[in-house]
């Protein structure tokens, strides 16, 4: 039939497609109706199955249950993951919204539950689909990690760990932001990722924010907002928190760092160089949102952030100096300034 001329596109929506459909779930046998949809994904242009989305949702819902409804939503998603979509596409029941709200029907449709692995297989690959379809859509993106934190917690709720190929592929999901975007800020932009990060346990957690420091400093960029520094330094958390696993010495008050800690926590110290606003006032409040997440931890791993603070702001001071002998108006002056520089270093002292 794809290879027949003259089957449009609204030929094979009114008819062609509506007849296949038809016999593929009359035949009730489920190796057959599994082949045959698949069948139809790769053998037909992508416009035809953007144009009929909706009806072969529909009928992948009607197939007997044997039939590996889930397979088919991901081989789906792969072949759509190469369209591009119109610019007047509406927001309401464009593609992305018609394949999330199947991928929600199949995992509740499912009697008894659907296994973790496979739901989280079927939101990598929405992932996938619209970081390569709509990368300007970042809500799509953060509606998959809210979906995907939401649903681990359900699972892990109580302190239960995740099977392991389930930990791994949730690694993969959330490591799929750091390795798609272009501009490495745009996941700043994805306040529900923390949130899908931490179902993973710490030392993942360490491995995928520091692959986000690595990036953001590999880029070159500069963090010029208060709402940017704060995003970052939210995501980069389980680099600075201590480990609840590991035995400390509660009467050592001297804290040793190995060479890994050191290795782990030397990029967290350059993050304090990309910080960066012309107006001092405003880059005083960038650094004073640096000191309140390094100082919220209560490790010995703060000092990574606070030694490099404290010599920011130091190194501010002469710019506030500047502006007031030229008669300038401040809200932090170098008095203030100072002290708080003064407080920081009393605290490394504890």
């Amino acid at each position: 039939l794809s290879q027949l001329e003259g089957v449009t596109i609204e030929m094979y929506g009114e008819t062609v497609l509506p007849q296949v459909l038809e016999q593929v779930v009359n035949c009730k046998d489920t190796i057959a109706q599994q082949y045959l949809m698949e069948c139809v994904i790769q053998v037909f242009p992508l416009e035809y199955h953007v144009a009929t989305l909706k009806p072969y949702l529909e009928h992948a819902g009607y197939l007997s249950v044997g039939a590996d409804v889930k397979a088919l939503l991901i081989c789906l998603m792969e072949r759509l993951s190469q369209w591009t979509p119109p610019e007047d596409e509406p927001e309401e029941d464009n593609v992305f919204a018609l394949l999330s709200a199947q991928v929600s029907a199949t995992i509740q449709k499912e009697e008894g539950g659907m296994e973790l692995l496979h739901v989280l297989q079927l939101h990598k690959a929405l992932l996938n689909f619209a970081l390569g379809v709509y990368p300007a859509k970042l809500e799509y993106a953060d509606h998959v990690m809210g979906t995907c934190a939401q649903l681990v917690g359900k699972v892990t709720e109580g302190g239960a760990a995740l099977e392991p190929r389930c930990a791994t592929l949730l690694l993969e999901l959330v490591s799929v932001p750091l390795e798609k975007y272009a501009d490495i800020l745009d996941v700043l932009q994805l306040p529900r990722w923390p949130e899908a990060l931490a179902r993973l346990t710490l030392d993942k957690q360490r491995q995928v924010a520091g692959t986000l420091v690595e990036r953001v400093l590999q880029k070159g960029v500069k963090i010029t907002e208060v709402a940017q520094a704060d995003m970052l330094l939210t995501q980069v958390r389980p680099l600075l928190v201590d480990d609840p696993s590991e035995d400390k010495d509660e009467d050592d008050a001297k804290v040793e760092f190995d060479s890994d800690t050191v290795e782990e926590l030397s990029p967290v110290a350059c993050l304090m160089q990309i910080f960066y606003n012309d107006e001092t006032d405003a880059m005083c409040r960038i650094l004073n949102t640096a000191h309140r997440h390094a100082t919220a931890v209560a490790s010995p791993r703060s000092i990574f952030t606070l030694v490099p603070l404290a010599f920011a702001c130091l190194g501010l001071v002469r710019k506030i100096k500047l502006r007031v002998d030229a008669g300038e108006e401040v809200e932090v002056g170098c008095l203030k300034l100072l002290t708080f520089v003064g407080h920081m270093v009393e605290s490394l002292k504890q």
